[in-house]
């Protein structure tokens, strides 16, 4: 019996400054790589730029 493969995601509210943000779904398989590139796509930027990811407020 083949098994079921349950695909997961998760939604993440981004912005990069106030009044200016998206919910992004990504699936939780993804790297902090391709999190960015989907990141600057959403707000159609370059990818020019040093960028980080921070958690918390």
């Amino acid at each position: 019996m083949a098994s079921k493969r349950v695909k997961q995601s998760i939604i993440l509210s981004v912005s990069v400054m106030k009044g200016c943000y998206r919910h992004i779904q990504v699936s939780v398989n993804e790297d902090l790589e391709t999190l960015a590139d989907i990141i600057l796509w959403a707000f159609d930027f370059d990818n020019d730029h040093a960028h980080a990811f921070f958690h918390g407020q």
